[in-house]
């Protein structure tokens, strides 16, 4: 009887372990969602290419939509658009979900499922005004050229000694 419950012992022992070695788990330290480029210039009107890597699902966000746009919002790669002329830096917000590229799933430090995120940077730069125009009147050599202009009236008659 103590070789029956030993045994049994030893094979639920094995299929706890099993168990617990079937599903791998990491920590969210050891999991990183790359964005590239991280940081990045652009002018209104421009586009840039944004990718995400490290995990298999992702949601990306902006933080200013008055600074630009994002299409799509889903998936490893997306284009950002700049809409506006000024000097400010835009967050783009990458986020994973499900499980990493690998089938690893993530977990925070509670052993629960956790998201993990990315971010660039991007750094609009507003046009360089255009430099005003200096007039110059003369013939280009940095003088004024002033002109008078005369005008006669003349009547009909005899002339008036």
């Amino acid at each position: 009887m103590k070789r029956q419950n030993a045994i049994v012992t030893v094979g639920v022992m094995f299929l706890l372990a099993l168990a617990m070695t079937g599903c791998e788990t990491k920590s969210t330290d050891e999991l990183e969602i790359r964005v590239s480029p991280a940081r990045a210039t652009i002018r209104q009107g421009e586009t840039l290419e944004l990718t995400a890597s490290g995990w298999s699902k992702y949601r990306w966000s902006i933080a200013d939509p008055y600074l630009g746009s994002l299409s799509p919002t889903t998936g490893e790669t997306v284009y950002y658009y700049a809409t506006a002329a000024t000097n400010a830096v835009q967050v783009v917000t990458v986020v994973g979900t499900g499980t990493s590229s690998g089938g690893t799933v993530g977990t925070n430090a509670t052993g629960t499922a956790a998201n993990l995120t990315g971010e660039a940077l991007i750094t609009h730069i507003a046009p360089e005004p255009e430099p005003e125009e200096e007039e110059d009147e003369g013939d280009g050599d940095g003088t004024t050229t002033t002109t008078t202009t005369t005008t006669t009236t003349s009547t009909t008659g005899p002339p008036t000694p």
